[in-house]
């Protein structure tokens, strides 16, 4: 996991996501892997809002972003032994869809309880978990039905302007950015491969 110390802008936009958040509002912000939208993953006011705004249907759950593996426990009634083996071996930024999910808004879980989390290897997702001190949400930062935006200018005007904060940092930047490999667990360390 990345162990850079953040630097002053970084802090200082993590303190203002985090008021935001806390608020219930919610934020567009980078992440290790693409531009997304998140939200406190507790405050299902604020889920509910997020999926609304992307016009996502509901019951289809979002995952959620965690700053380091102790914080999955809170989250997961079990967490079965091989996802810490996972966590370890990873390369690239990766979900793992656990087992029976608690202490979230109810919105994030799918149909069998399962919920899907990633630790953050950003410095900036990293500092606004442990800031809020609650997991969150992390959406693809575009409208349902449209393609992920890889870099801030591919995301709809429209868009922007329904957040309540956008991070100032990271808007030049021109990657190819990919969504997460996502893995899902049994709580007896069945592995299905998603994506």
């Amino acid at each position: 996991m990345n162990q850079v110390a953040p630097s002053p802008e970084i802090l200082s936009a993590a303190r203002e996501a985090v008021d935001v958040l806390q608020r219930g509002g919610i934020i567009l912000y980078p992440t290790d892997t693409i531009w997304g939208l998140g939200c406190d993953a507790t405050n299902e006011e604020a889920v509910d809002r997020l999926s609304a705004l992307k016009g996502r249907p509901t019951g289809k759950p979002m995952l959620m972003l965690v700053d380091s593996d102790v914080r999955i426990q809170s989250y997961v009634r079990t967490v079965p032994s091989m996802a810490f083996q996972l966590i370890d071996v990873a390369v690239r930024p990766l979900t793992i869809i656990y087992p029976e999910g608690r202490n979230v808004a109810p919105q994030l879980l799918a149909d069998d309880g399962s919920i899907g989390i990633r630790i953050a290897s950003d410095t900036l997702c990293q500092e606004i978990c442990r800031m809020l001190r609650r997991p969150l949400v992390s959406t693809s930062a575009n409208l349902a039905g449209t393609s992920s935006p890889h870099n801030y200018s591919e995301i709809d005007p429209a868009l922007i302007k329904m957040v309540d904060y956008v991070v100032p940092l990271r808007q030049d930047e021109h990657i190819d950015g990919m969504p997460s490999d996502i893995i899902k667990l049994g709580i007896n360390n069945e592995v299905r491969v998603i994506r």
